[in-house]
């Protein structure tokens, strides 16, 4: 049975989920769990391109492990709370808008390569 904890977003005494209490240290509710974007799961794949996080830094926090669904023995898949991932990145980064501003900058770098790596290609035709 579920620990009767204050929940941190509703600020109502209910059931904590267990999962999150156990694995994120977050008193939350089911409720509010699954209601706010920032108790959200995310895969590592998405955490890193969505917060220019390294590998590295991944390793730092905290993660629920499960099973692959694609394969069992595939490695565990590895799934993080969006509000420590945004945390991460704001004290990594600065603030989320410097986050964008640096994937911009990582697209144009990309984009330049590309149009550089063509004309090279091409030249040589």
């Amino acid at each position: 049975m579920p620990e009767a904890t204050i929940c941190e977003v509703c600020a109502l005494d209910c059931p904590c989920d267990d999962v999150y209490l156990t694995v994120f240290s977050v008193h939350v509710c089911p409720d509010c769990r699954y209601g706010n974007p920032a108790y959200k799961l995310l895969t590592k794949d998405v955490a890193k391109k969505t917060y220019l996080l390294t590998d590295s830094t991944m390793e730092t926090l905290p993660c629920l492990r499960k099973p692959n669904p694609k394969h069992e023995a595939f490695a565990p898949l590895r799934l993080y709370l969006q509000k420590t991932c945004e945390a991460m990145a704001i004290r990594q980064h600065g603030s989320l808008e410097n986050v964008a501003v640096e994937k911009k900058k990582r697209e144009c770098a990309k984009y330049e390569k590309a149009v550089a790596r063509t004309k090279s290609q091409v030249s040589r035709l």
